[in-house]
């Protein structure tokens, strides 16, 4: 959901077409509200209610490139994706208020997972 955006927005560019910028702009919604309702994103959406399912929460496989997309949209539309840039901004955030971790042992920082 998150990681085709860009593609989506440059098709609309490419082909004059803005049913492609529309289609993103609607999952760019959807993924705002979701962060706004469980905070970092877990791996697997429900097919059945369309909704994040419970699982791990981490800048691992099938969720980084979402948070790293959302600066993207921003540079790629110029500055002027405002939408785009406070989810970036939201969501590192809150990756540093919930997954950022220091070890006892060697004080060490480091990114964790959890469940979600």
């Amino acid at each position: 959901v998150g990681s085709i955006q860009m593609e989506f927005r440059l098709l609309s560019r490419l082909t004059g077409n803005e049913i492609y910028y529309k289609k993103s702009q609607q999952a760019l919604k959807w993924l705002g509200k979701s962060l706004d309702e469980r905070g970092l994103f877990t791996q697997f959406i429900s097919p059945d209610s369309g909704r994040l399912r419970p699982g791990v929460i981490t800048l691992g496989a099938r969720v980084d490139s979402v948070y790293e997309y959302f600066l993207k949209l921003w540079v790629l539309n110029n500055g002027m994706d405002v939408e785009a840039r406070k989810l970036y901004e939201k969501s590192i955030r809150l990756i540093l208020e919930e997954l950022t971790l220091q070890s006892n042992a060697s004080k060490m920082t480091f990114i964790a997972e959890k469940n979600g």
